[in-house]
């Protein structure tokens, strides 16, 4: 073996040490950023927010929600009705309280939500929530326009609402 030749093979094993480091601590503060966010998290959301694209940035559902709430303010002119904000704030608010109560967690990500959370929620609004069947549906129709956004945008690999409808 020659004198460069080791040099090279000792460069190439320390740049690769060196991106293994790299990577595990993009992993753990993937972990610890979805920790702090409460609940639990997946491989798959871990990997996702270390190495996805959009500098590992997952989009969750209330912060979303929160982003519509706020261009809906922003178009709102003066004297016009405030009907509409307030029901999307009163859905936020069940979302917020479900979320809490059922999984422990301060915010949801879109890849967590499936046709079983769906369910769970309008049950819920019917239930503890308080709401007749006609406000539960129009709750419902609010969620399922934040969800598409995510559906849009590709934030979310499924529409977990598909096939299922609000009457």
């Amino acid at each position: 073996m020659q004198p460069t030749q080791s040099l090279a093979s000792l460069c190439t094993t320390s740049c690769f040490f060196q991106k293994v480091e790299e990577y595990k601590q993009k992993v753990m503060g993937a972990y610890y950023m979805l920790v702090q966010n409460g609940g639990r998290s997946n491989a798959r959301e871990i990997v996702d927010m270390a190495f996805g694209k959009e500098g590992g940035k997952i989009y969750s559902l209330f912060s979303v929600f929160e982003d519509l709430i706020l261009k809906m303010e922003k178009m709102i002119q003066p004297g016009k009705s405030r009907a509409n904000l307030i029901k999307h704030r009163s859905c936020l608010n069940h979302l917020k309280s479900f979320v809490r109560q059922r999984y422990r967690s301060n915010d949801m990500p879109f890849a967590r939500i499936n046709r079983q959370f769906i369910d769970d929620f309008d049950n819920y609004l019917k239930s503890e929530g308080g709401n007749a069947h006609n406000s539960a549906n129009k709750m419902m129709q609010i969620f399922k326009k934040v969800y598409k956004i995510a559906v849009d945008n590709r934030w979310t690999a499924y529409n977990a609402f598909a096939g299922r409808r609000l009457t």
